[in-house]
């Protein structure tokens, strides 16, 4: 991954006018793969996770009983009831309404092909929003699991509860602004050895 200063200054910018502009959206607009923008977002808005985390964190995640999934190609294109375990679903595009986490599926990701996991807090749609985010290698994105909303709309706190866990459980601390090596998780978001 690439992150620069002008991509980080963009992002920034672009979210600020409009929070909840979607990452897919950003990556396309800037050439830069969504992980690179994920990245790129403000502090408060993204914490990475440490990879070896992946049984823990899907543990929880399978026990979510409202979730939103948005996946990418592979999930969209009808494979949703042979390759990652699900049952046959009614879906629009990529984004896909789960009323039960029993439809997540360890299966579904392959932990050997990640190459991020993204604990993502950003508006979606002009409401609180927050999600677990996966990429593989290259940062391209493979699957978000966003937590559920109940009739009134409002998120599961149980849910919200169990996400803020995980964030203090298996979030990597982002290293401070002087003492970047390149990672991509320090507090400026540049992940450049100079600033």
């Amino acid at each position: 991954m690439s992150i620069t200063r002008e991509l980080v200054e963009n992002v920034r910018r672009r979210v600020a006018e409009t929070p909840g502009v979607l990452t897919a959206q950003l990556a396309n607009e800037f050439g830069a793969s969504e992980a690179e923008v994920v990245t790129a977002l403000p502090l408060h808005m993204r914490l990475r996770a440490r990879l070896e985390a992946f049984d823990d964190i899907w543990g929880v995640i399978e026990n979510w009983q409202d979730v939103s999934l948005y996946g990418n190609g592979a999930l969209s294109m009808g494979c949703l009831d042979h390759s990652y375990g699900f049952p046959a679903l009614s879906y629009t595009e990529n984004n896909i309404h789960l009323q039960c986490g029993d439809y997540l599926h360890k299966g579904m990701l392959n932990p050997d092909e990640l190459g991020f996991i993204w604990f993502v807090s950003k508006p979606l749609c002009a409401a609180e929003s927050h999600s677990v985010q996966f990429f593989d290698k290259a940062g391209e994105h493979l699957l978000s699991v966003y937590l559920g909303r109940d009739e009134k709309g409002e998120i599961d706190e149980k849910a919200k509860q169990d996400f803020e866990d995980l964030r203090v459980r298996h979030g990597v601390k982002p290293v401070p602004h002087n003492r970047c090596k390149g990672c991509g998780n320090c507090t400026c978001g540049h992940g450049q050895k100079k600033h």
